[in-house]
């Protein structure tokens, strides 16, 4: 396994598209779980100076809550990290790296290996970043903070790496029968953001939860946060392990056509 992740950090060292975007998604992504907290203390400030119903100051960085809010602010940045994810993988298919590799002695199942490494490895580097963000973030935000106090809801970063992880197989899929960066792009976009979301619509509720990014966004759900709270409105305070069962399934649905599609069709 080392030897093929050893083989996709070689592609990738060359590749400067990937580390100009990865770069500039994790720095978003820093820049955003850094700044909205300023961002609501603001507007809190100002609706208290307009309104004559008091809304109180409010942190969502505190322990333990900063775990489940930094992570459902995180899931608003999977469809980025999916577009840099296709980009990288229909590159193969348009520069013939993936046919050079077979040629070379890969196999088709390590190619497959490989690039869910890769996957496991962004996902990795993602749950990383949300740690330590999340560390800094409760630490700074929270007084008397305790160990037991820190780590009540730690559950929720592995939750995202198993989102992200179930995301980018949905992301493997699109990439490999479409194999061009555009096509790729647009459909993941067109059934993100129109095809589910009619699906969901039509579908019976008792379904809808459970279509692919459904599960996969329902993992870790709207947090309990206290302007919820302020306005009476409750949410589930927890991971749904039964949408990420849902999502798991449909993870290793979507790798197993993926390898069957690598495993039968020409390169």
């Amino acid at each position: 396994m080392l030897h093929l992740l050893h083989i996709e950090q070689k592609k990738l060292l060359k590749y400067k598209t990937f580390w100009i975007l990865t770069g500039l998604f994790f720095g978003l992504m820093v820049l955003v779980f850094f700044g909205v907290q300023g961002f609501i203390n603001e507007v809190t400030q100002n609706t208290n100076t307009k309104s004559p119903v008091a809304i109180p100051e409010m942190s969502l960085y505190q322990f333990p809550d900063v775990w489940h809010n930094i992570t459902f602010l995180a899931g608003y940045f999977k469809t980025i990290l999916g577009i840099i994810f296709l980009i990288l993988l229909t590159n193969e298919y348009t520069f013939k790296t993936i046919r050079l590799n077979i040629i070379g002695g890969l196999s088709r199942r390590d190619y497959f290996t490989g690039k869910a490494l890769l996957m496991t490895a962004l996902a990795l580097a993602l749950a990383l970043l949300i740690l330590v963000a999340g560390s800094i973030l409760g630490f700074t935000n929270t007084k008397d903070v305790t160990l037991l106090m820190a780590m009540e809801k730690i559950a929720f970063p592995f939750a995202y790496l198993a989102e992200t992880i179930c995301y980018l197989f949905f992301v493997f899929f699109i990439g490999t029968i479409l194999r061009k960066a555009g096509l790729a792009i647009g459909l993941l976009l067109l059934y993100t953001y129109i095809i589910e979301p009619i699906l969901s619509f039509k579908l019976p509720d008792k379904i809808s939860p459970y279509l692919p990014l459904n599960a996969v966004g329902n993992i870790i759900q709207v947090p309990n946060t206290q302007l919820m709270r302020v306005f009476g409105v409750e949410f589930y305070d927890g991971v749904s392990y039964a949408s990420m069962g849902a999502a798991a399934a449909w993870a290793v649905l979507f790798g197993g056509m993926t390898y069957y599609i690598l495993k039968n069709k020409d390169l």
